[in-house]
Parts: C-alpha cells; sequence; structure tokens
C-alpha cells in the first residue's frame, strides 16, 4: 500500500494521458502497472531525525544560485544551495554560507560528492544539510564505492538526438563480425552522451536528428571519459512521446 509524502521507485511502467473517466486526480497524465511493473519504496532523507549526524554519497543535481539575507543580529549573510540526490533519489540542499564555504567548494553539477559527518537541520519542516569542523567533503572520489555505484546502473533518460552516427563494422577476437552505431544524445542537463546500438538494433532504431528520446532501464557506463548508454531486455525506447518534457527541447 503506498502512503503519502513516501518515496517510491517504479520499474516498468509505462506513462500516458489519463484515462478521466476512471482518474478523477488533477493530473493530466497517469502510470500504468502491468504485472511486469515493480514498485520499491524508497528510504527518504526527510525521515531523518534533525540535528543527527550522517555520512552521505550522492550526485550534485543542482548548483543554486549566491543568495543575500539578513540575519537576526542585523549582519548580511551569503547562501547558496546544493541540491544533492543520493542512491535511493532523495533529494536534498546542502547549505553553504557566507564567502569561506561558497568560495571553497569546487563541485559542480553531475559531480560525484562525498559528506562525512554533515548536520541534518530542519527549517520549518524542510531538511537541510549544513557543514560542520569536523565535515569532511570529497568530490568525484576514486572509491571503490563509488565505480560499484556508476558501473553498470541502470537508468531512465530523456534527451535530444543530436547526430547519428554511420555504422560501423568492428571484428571480435573469435573471428566474428559486429555492426556498431553512435548515437550522439544531450540530455537535459546539456551534457553529452552517446548510446551504442549493435547489429538488429541498429535497424529497429527510428530516431532521427532533433528528435526527442525517452529510454527507460538502459545501461550507464563509460569508455575513454565519455558517458555511453547500451541497451538490455528490459530497455524501452520511444521516439517524440506524448509527455509534458517532450516539448520542451534541450
Amino acid at each position: 500500500m503506498c502512503g503519502i509524502q513516501e518515496v517510491y521507485y517504479v520499474k516498468n511502467g509505462v506513462i500516458r494521458k489519463k484515462n478521466s473517466i476512471f482518474n478523477k486526480l488533477n493530473h493530466d497524465f497517469e502510470i500504468l502497472l502491468t504485472e511486469k511493473s515493480e514498485i520499491q519504496i524508497l528510504n527518504n532523507l526527510s525521515k531523518i531525525n534533525k540535528d543527527t549526524m550522517i555520512d552521505i554519497i550522492g550526485v550534485i543535481n543542482n548548483m543554486g544560485s549566491i543568495k543575500i539575507s539578513m540575519s537576526n543580529a542585523g549582519m548580511q549573510l551569503k547562501r547558496k544551495e546544493i541540491e544533492i540526490v543520493d542512491d535511493t533519489y532523495s533529494k536534498i540542499s546542502l547549505m553553504l554560507w557566507n564567502s569561506n564555504q561558497i568560495d571553497n567548494f569546487d563541485g559542480d553539477r553531475n559531480y560525484i560528492i562525498v559528506l562525512k559527518n554533515i548536520k541534518v537541520s530542519d527549517n520549518y519542516g524542510i531538511k537541510s544539510l549544513n557543514l560542520q569542523f569536523t565535515t569532511k567533503i570529497l568530490i568525484n572520489p576514486n572509491l571503490d564505492e563509488v565505480k560499484i555505484k556508476m558501473k553498470n546502473t541502470t537508468i531512465d533518460i530523456i534527451a535530444l538526438i543530436n547526430d547519428l552516427k554511420e555504422p560501423t563494422k568492428i571484428s571480435a577476437s573469435n573471428g566474428e563480425t559486429y555492426k556498431k552505431q553512435e548515437i550522439i544524445l544531450i540530455d537535459e542537463g546539456l551534457k553529452t552522451i552517446v548510446l551504442n546500438l549493435w547489429n538488429e538494433n541498429i535497424n529497429n532504431f527510428e530516431g532521427k536528428k532533433n528528435d526527442i528520446i525517452t529510454i527507460s532501464n538502459v545501461k550507464i557506463g563509460e569508455f575513454k571519459n565519455q558517458k555511453t548508454l547500451a541497451l538490455t531486455n528490459a530497455t524501452q525506447i520511444i521516439i517524440n512521446p506524448d509527455v509534458p518534457e517532450a516539448n520542451r527541447r534541450v
């Protein structure tokens, strides 16, 4: 049973326009579940108690701009919010205060970040993270845990097809020949990522340059410092889907 303010991961669901006869909610779309669908409840960072000291590893999802506010004592304060998404897809903001913390922070969007011994704060019910004297920050650390999290992870992505390379033939060590085609995508963060198609998948691919593409359950990897995507048996591809995100050109 699903609960209010819980976070869930839904796999193999189908997004479609809602059926107004049966769905009276104030939304334009709904998720249709099938016998292959899976629903998993995720731990929510918002449930961690105030003033708890935690360690967290995540991805920097957004870098806020510097804002100026006044303290109760009339002092001017600089503040910058860094939105982090952890491996349960929970979001929480890291708060940086004043020039020292802001200027010394060298993270950027889509970077891996590790925070050790950081304090959970609560401001009117909104949880955030605040640095302490004992807090340690690592950006894109060379840790086995990070490698495990990033390697062979399956993701869902919506992107713009920027280019389609000509198929090439690759000879394997066993003497067999394979066809490969690279599809160059640009995601919503304006990052380039390569979708690799092999053999019959090349002929079955219907996308064209400047089409919007959504891909679910695609495996992410890395080759020569370039992020790559590989299809799996569970991968689903939709070209120019009828969802709001597809109407926003990247």
